[in-house]
Formats: structure tokens, C-alpha cells, sequence
């Protein structure tokens, strides 16, 4: 659908931490103004190795926060998430424990 889009010269927003679907995207050597990728605030994979490396090759990245508009209502969110891809727990995990060292330094 991505390369569908871009070969019909419509805007495509992607959001994904998968560097193989990135890297596909752009091997294809689509016009880089008609995409931008988007990812999550405190996805320390996006932060330290992915981002860098878009930003590098001129390539348009949104960060997005994730709020609770209402105490807990995140908590759907996240069992939605989980669902999806069991190893999200272990992504969280993680991210706390790379955070958690960064601050130690």
C-alpha cells in the first residue's frame, strides 16, 4: 500500500520502528518530499539508531507522544498493544532499563 501510494504521487505518513519496511521504502528511491516517517516518543531503537539515520539522508520524522486524555484510559491502549505483539513487554522493559542507564551516566 506505501509504494502503491507513492507511485500515485499521494503523500504517505509511515509509522512504524521497523527498519526493513523503512529501508524497503527508500531503496525504492521514491521523491523523499512525499513521505514522512513517524515515531513514537521514548522508543530508544528510534531514538539512538533509526532517526539518526533518516535525518542524515534529509528524510521528513515526526515524534509522537502518547497521552492519557482521562486517568487509565491508556491502559486499553496498552493491552491492545501487547496483543498485537507479545514482545512489547520486553520493548518496554527495555526502554525503562536503557533510560534508567542513560540518567546513570
Amino acid at each position: 500500500m506505501i509504494k502503491k501510494n507513492l507511485k500515485d504521487r499521494v503523500y504517505v505518513e509511515i509509522a512504524t520502528h521497523d527498519w526493513s519496511v523503512i529501508e524497503e521504502v527508500l531503496l525504492e528511491g521514491f521523491n523523499p518530499e512525499m513521505m514522512e516517517f513517524q515515531f513514537l516518543l521514548g522508543v530508544q531503537l528510534a531514538r539512538k539508531r533509526i532517526i539518526p539515520r533518516l535525518q542524515k539522508l534529509r528524510s521528513s520524522v515526526r515524534l509522537y507522544t502518547p497521552v492519557e486524555l482521562e486517568q487509565g484510559s491508556g491502559i486499553n491502549y496498552g493491552r491492545r498493544r501487547a496483543k498485537e505483539d507479545p514482545l512489547i513487554a520486553w520493548h518496554i522493559i527495555k526502554n525503562l532499563a536503557q533510560i534508567k542507564l542513560s540518567h546513570t551516566k
